[in-house]
């Protein structure tokens, strides 16, 4: 698909929240076979840049001012998209619903991500929140579909406005930290691809056509510190499972009697 993204100031981000959703969403897009552009502001993107990680940056100028910045360059990057017929366009922040309509007027479909309650926000003057208010009831009406980020301004435009929206949760890079306690026991969790491998040959191991009656699957990752039985190399939880066995198989053997004791002393 052919996708236009506006409303942010650009990619790559190096300011607010929706600069780096715009790039997360673009590289990810353009990694699964997407043609993706967004639309970046002057005194933000260098005009030479052309293109990041894949994705088309198309530069267009704004008059950089509190109040005229985000609406002036979402209205020059509607009028230059809107003949390059996009298969879809995704808008960011309310206060651009009303460029929407230029997009839908030759047939481009647009989703519009609201953002927050910007006419609560104190930085702007009440002039400011009064467009915020008139742009959130547009936000409902013109796009083709409208996206909420969270559940309580989902609840917000369905209780002010009557009007429902996609609620799309934004996601998170977390960082996976080991507790010391595993690595001590050498038992850390394994990359994707080798625990696939791990279980590819588990199957094997376990298939009657591959295994005899007495095998020991092998294990194709770090070896822990204990180990029982035929395999030196078996990692904690096979030692578990061992003892396991063992104790069952030990609890079925037969004891000798007085006699055969008394043969052996």
């Amino acid at each position: 698909m052919r996708i236009a993204i506006l409303g942010t100031r650009g990619v790559p981000a190096n300011y607010g929240g929706f600069e780096t959703f715009a790039e997360h969403l673009s590289t990810r897009l353009v990694a699964r076979g997407h043609d993706v552009t967004v639309y970046c502001r002057a005194h933000y993107v260098s005009p030479r840049q052309i293109e990041f990680q894949g994705v088309r940056l198309k530069v267009l100028p704004t008059i950089r001012h509190k109040y005229l910045d985000t609406v002036i360059h979402t209205f020059l990057s509607a009028l230059h998209a809107a003949p390059r017929r996009y298969d879809a366009a995704l808008i960011c922040n309310a206060a651009n619903a009303p460029f929407a309509t230029i997009l839908r007027a030759l047939g481009t479909p647009v989703a519009l991500n609201v953002d927050g309650l910007e006419h609560k926000r104190k930085k702007w003057n009440w002039i400011g929140r009064k467009y915020y208010l008139m742009a959130e009831r547009l936000a409902t009406i013109l796009p083709t579909e409208t996206v909420t980020d969270a559940k309580v301004i989902q609840d917000y435009y369905l209780a002010r406005h009557r009007a429902q929206s996609t609620m799309i949760a934004y996601g998170a890079e977390i960082e996976r930290r080991i507790d010391p306690s595993v690595r001590r026991w050498r038992v850390e969790p394994l990359p994707v691809q080798d625990r696939r491998d791990t279980q590819r040959c588990r199957r094997r191991s376990l298939s009657p056509a591959r295994s005899g009656r007495d095998s020991v699957p092998e294990y194709p990752f770090q070896a822990g510190p204990l180990s029982f039985g035929r395999s030196a190399s078996a990692p904690a939880p096979v030692f578990a499972q061992r003892v396991a066995e063992g104790t069952r198989m030990s609890a079925h053997r037969v004891r000798p009697s007085r006699s055969e004791k008394a043969a052996r002393v």
